[in-house]
């Protein structure tokens, strides 16, 4: 709950989280807080579509995001790029965010709720 990423950031993970597992509740929770921190409509709308994003900032999240829900992990080349841009603690808590919500989903398409 201390976060070192901008809302922004932590946003664009959640959404990007939200949709990679297949979960509405937590789209649908997320994209309004999203929009309030900024995020922009073209970059929610990317993250939806499952397409690139061109925001630069934004789609390291979300490669960052979508390469660890879809596989597990994270290459090399991609690693590389989130820790460029948000350094040790901020790479850590982004795969943290991405555990939690994906917990989150799971629970949620479990109990059926979304």
């Amino acid at each position: 709950f201390e976060s070192t990423l901008s809302d922004h950031d932590r946003e664009v993970v959640i959404c990007t989280t939200a949709i990679e597992r297949d979960c509405p509740f937590e789209w649908e929770s997320h994209t309004p807080i999203a929009q309030r921190a900024g995020v922009s409509e073209a970059t929610l709308q990317s993250i939806e579509d499952g397409q690139e994003v061109e925001d630069a900032d934004d789609a390291v999240l979300v490669e960052f995001t979508r390469e660890l829900c879809r596989t597990g992990k994270v290459g090399e080349a991609v690693f590389e790029r989130a820790w460029s841009r948000l350094d040790e603690e901020g790479t850590v808590e982004l795969a943290a965010i991405i555990g939690y919500y994906t917990m989150l989903a799971l629970f949620m398409n479990a109990c059926e709720a979304c």
